[in-house]
Order: C-alpha cells, then sequence, then structure tokens
C-alpha cells in the first residue's frame, strides 16, 4: 500500500478547506531581485489571488516554479509538508509561496516575498 494512502481523506479536507487568500493590494515598484534565489508557488490556476500574484510577479520580471495542487494529489501532499515544516499553525490559503527552499509564506502580500528574496 502506498506510504501516503492514510492520508487521501486528510489532503481532501484539506483541500475542500483551503482557500484561496485576499492578500492587501499594493502599489507596483521596480525592485531588482537576486538570481540565485528560487521561488516556488503553490495555488490553483483557477484562484484569482493566485493568477494576481503570478502577473505581479511576471510584471517585475521574477521567475518562479508553479504547482497547480488543484489537479495533483502529489503537489497537494508536498504543499501540506512543506506547509507543516514550517510550522504554520493557520489554514492554508492559497497562494503557498517557498522562497530558496526555505522561507514559507501563506498567501504572502507581494512586498513581504519581495523582501524575503533581497
Amino acid at each position: 500500500m502506498h506510504k501516503y494512502f492514510y492520508l487521501i481523506p486528510f489532503v481532501v479536507t484539506l483541500v475542500a478547506f483551503t482557500q484561496c487568500g485576499s492578500p492587501q493590494e499594493k502599489a507596483a515598484e521596480t525592485t531588482e531581485v537576486p538570481a540565485q534565489k528560487s521561488i516556488v508557488i503553490y495555488g490553483s490556476n483557477n484562484c484569482p489571488h493566485c493568477i494576481d500574484f503570478k502577473a505581479k510577479l511576471d510584471a517585475r520580471g521574477i521567475t518562479y516554479t508553479f504547482n497547480d495542487v488543484e489537479f495533483s494529489d502529489k503537489l497537494t501532499l508536498e504543499m501540506v509538508e512543506v506547509v507543516k515544516s514550517s510550522n504554520y499553525a493557520g489554514q492554508i490559503y492559497y497562494p503557498v509561496v517557498v522562497v530558496d527552499n526555505r522561507m514559507v509564506f501563506v498567501n504572502p502580500e507581494l512586498e513581504v516575498v519581495i523582501s524575503a528574496l533581497q
């Protein structure tokens, strides 16, 4: 039996209670971002907040990897593990952003992620 099989009810419940977040809007500014730091985003292509967050990164020329958890149990489990490892105790809202494989932000404002990149 698959080692994550017991998590299926949890993941289904998590996906059902995971929500698309609504961060405060801020005016865009031009910011230099070091190329060596990576950004991984977990979310849904159907989430307006994820779409908006990605558009803001695109507008600044910031590259990222987007993982659509809506269609992949593997990516959903990966997102849950990433959030759990960060000791985040609240409800998970999209997008979940990981900077440089060590800083995890749940539904962050863009400026928080920009600050983490510097």
